[in-house]
């Protein structure tokens, strides 16, 4: 949910890379991060929220309820 809400928002992917295995390096070691011409338009609310939803530990993440 929160790979789909980042794009939704800032209209690309959280995670780069030029090939499958790139990508995956990057959803393992790197941390996803917005535009700094998109964060002056959210609420930090929101920022929170994106934040909690991409943390990669599933036990350590936002639970839906």
């Amino acid at each position: 949910m929160g790979v789909i809400l980042f794009v939704l928002v800032s209209g690309r992917l959280p995670f780069n890379g030029a090939n499958e295995k790139e990508i995956m390096r990057a959803i393992v070691y790197e941390r996803a991060y917005l535009p700094e011409t998109l964060k002056k338009f959210l609420s930090p609310e929101f920022k929170d929220l994106l934040k909690k939803m991409l943390i990669k530990r599933m036990g350590l993440r936002i639970k839906m309820d």
